[in-house]
């Protein structure tokens, strides 16, 4: 499980460079909208991606009865 949301946290950073560049890119305003747009949805998703791995990792640790502080 972990395996897969790191996986997925790495595919939407890489969206997110992708898109970032092209609105950087691009001259016409409807396609730099587009691709500002298309960005932040992908943040959004990563955002949620890193929480549920936050929840998981406290999950291990817990189990484990490992806390690092």
């Amino acid at each position: 499980e972990a395996a897969a949301i790191a996986a997925a946290m790495g595919m939407e950073r890489n969206a997110i460079e992708i898109y970032s560049g092209r609105a950087a890119d691009t001259q016409d305003s409807n396609e730099k909208a587009l691709y500002q747009w298309l960005a932040a949805w992908e943040t959004q998703h990563l955002e949620s991606l890193s929480e549920i791995n936050r929840e998981i990792t406290q999950e291990v640790w817990h189990d484990n009865s490992f806390w690092p502080f």
